[in-house]
């Protein structure tokens, strides 16, 4: 393997050297890389999760533009907009139909005595939704 390196390389650097030397440290520095390399992996699946589940409720909504308001970054997390806004917006030309969204934590206790909190959504039923096909009435 050194002589193959050689011919590549014209000469071998220290740090291949002192590795292929001893192959306990070989053997160490590649387990080393490997650990990182789960870490690494596990950091990004665990992204990955956090990311499914923020956008999980807006896979439920089955629209165009949502109106938040300014201080939110996630549908739980904003406070309520004046309802002249979906007025304004339904003024728009080529706006077809807007309902109202109404979201909240319903804290709920299990029989054990765990709490929980199931979030809720409200709609208008009267109204065409824009929910998910299998959640209309």
């Amino acid at each position: 393997m050194s002589k193959l390196l050689t011919l590549l390389f014209g000469r071998l650097p220290i740090g291949w050297l002192q590795l292929s030397h001893n192959k306990g440290r070989l053997l160490a520095a590649v387990a080393g890389v490997a650990f990182a390399n789960l870490l690494v992996f596990m950091q990004l699946g665990i992204m990955g999760a956090l990311n499914g589940s923020t956008l999980a409720p807006y896979d439920l909504l089955n629209a165009d533009i949502i109106l938040s308001a300014q201080e939110g970054n996630t549908l739980t997390d904003s406070e309520h907009i004046a309802r002249i806004r979906m007025f304004q917006a339904l003024g728009t030309p080529g706006v077809a139909s807007a309902t109202s969204l109404y979201i909240g934590n319903l804290p709920f206790t299990l029989d054990d005595g765990t709490s929980v909190s199931l979030l809720t959504f409200g709609v208008d039923i009267t109204k065409n939704s824009s929910l998910m096909p299998l959640l209309n009435l």
